[in-house]
């Protein structure tokens, strides 16, 4: 079921070309926020396979909603004000009044869905939905933020020491990752998404990139379960089902929040990468879209 929302009738709609979904841009806009050493370009696949368009750092017509992915500190945007997680927060909502007078639809993918729950947590006017791939809520405890931070300020000292060729290789093989070994050398859209997925990351300006780790990783976020368990948003939490620490996260979303929790099977973490496909169907379900099937072997 998709989040009750009224449309905003400031943003202009954009009729839907012959075979394409039957709704138009007069809908709430959508704000796609992409993960650590991603991009705005990683939405790509998901868009195409739900036949929708977006345009990095734009508001753009497309036959559906109006599309926004803004670049994060740190991937393109500099944004030498920000100062710490909270900043990041504000900036992005800056951002998308900006381009949007109302609420938005709002879905993030791992840092991109940290930071989503930072909005609704402070700019809840703003937030008619989020939508959460693979995304934290938060540490509880302050010794483990701590001990997060201290992880990520190593990071960052080894990204400035080793530069970023060093620094993406460990990180590909981090265990989050592991699902993703099995892609190198399958052929078509999968392999080619890898491909890309590695070029994207090796464009980026480690000392950027540095200082995203230091104000953005996960041990310099609050918890943000608390503040909004009074009067949370509509959420959607999907999960790769093999991502196992995320699914338990996810089902503290649910217990927490209300969450409904979608977990996807024989996929990881990142599944804007390994199942685009599957997303669509799901995006344009919960944005009030027409009806979709749930994803074969998914479970709610």
């Amino acid at each position: 079921m998709s989040p009750n929302a009224a449309p905003n009738r400031a943003m202009s709609p954009s009729a839907a070309p012959t075979g394409g979904p039957a709704f138009g841009g007069a809908g709430l806009p959508l704000v796609l926020l992409h993960g650590f050493m991603g991009g705005p370009s990683c939405w790509r696949g998901m868009l195409e396979a739900a036949r929708l368009e977006a345009a990095a750092g734009e508001t753009v017509a497309a036959p559906g909603p109006e599309i926004l992915c803004p670049a994060i500190l740190g991937h393109g945007e500099a944004a030498a004000e920000v100062r710490s997680f909270e900043d990041e927060v504000d900036r992005l909502a800056a951002v998308i009044r900006s381009r949007a007078s109302g609420s938005v639809h709002l879905l993030g993918y791992s840092m991109g869905g940290r930071l989503a729950l930072g909005l609704a947590s402070r700019h809840p006017a703003l937030i008619a939905s989020l939508l959460l791939i693979g995304a934290h809520p938060g540490l509880e405890d302050p010794a483990a933020r701590r001990a997060r931070a201290a992880l990520d300020e190593a990071r960052a000292e080894a990204l400035e020491r080793e530069g970023i060729e060093a620094f993406v290789r460990a990180w590909e093989r981090l265990p989050l990752f592991a699902t993703q070994a099995a892609l190198a050398g399958s052929g078509g859209a999968l392999e080619a998404r890898l491909r890309a997925q590695r070029a994207r990351r090796l464009a980026h300006d480690p000392v950027a990139l540095a200082r995203s780790l230091r104000l953005l990783g996960l041990g310099k976020m609050p918890c943000w379960l608390d503040a909004l368990a009074s009067r949370p948003p509509p959420i959607r939490a999907l999960v790769g089902a093999l991502d196992e620490r995320f699914v338990a996260l996810a089902e503290r979303l649910r217990e927490r929040l209300g969450a409904q929790v979608i977990a996807l099977p024989g996929a990881g973490h990142n599944l804007l990468l390994e199942r685009a496909e599957a997303l669509a169907p799901l995006l344009l379900e919960w944005i009030g879209a027409p009806s979709s099937r749930l994803p074969a072997g998914a479970r709610r």
